[in-house]
């Protein structure tokens, strides 16, 4: 795994003590995009603590909407901020910690 790879995992894996959940339940992580990644960070997760971790991918407007209509997300990974903002203003998140960016690069 890359250092930049276990650096995400990291901060990733920090987020889960403060998701509200009983001991030992799986944490479910709803994300838009980094789908291999993520299914790496969970599944190593899974291996270390012995709970479950499960992925639901779509897209971050989907993933906003059912997330505004009930759905059980411990962890949200939006590829767009403006969906991040859009479930902050209806009181819908804990809190919001950017994870990543990214840059056009021009050679």
């Amino acid at each position: 795994m890359s250092g930049s790879l276990r650096l995400f995992a990291a901060i990733c894996l920090g987020l889960v003590p403060y998701c509200a959940r009983a001991a030992g339940e799986p944490i479910t992580v709803f994300a838009a995009a980094i789908t291999d990644v993520l299914q790496e960070i969970d599944h190593g997760y899974t291996r270390e603590t012995g709970t479950p971790a499960r992925e639901s991918f779509a897209a971050s407007s989907t993933l906003a909407r059912q997330i505004e209509a009930g759905a059980p997300a411990q962890i949200f990974i939006s590829a767009d901020a403006k969906w991040m903002d859009y479930l902050a203003r209806k009181g819908l998140i804990a809190g919001q910690v950017p994870l990543l960016s990214n840059k056009f690069a021009v050679r």
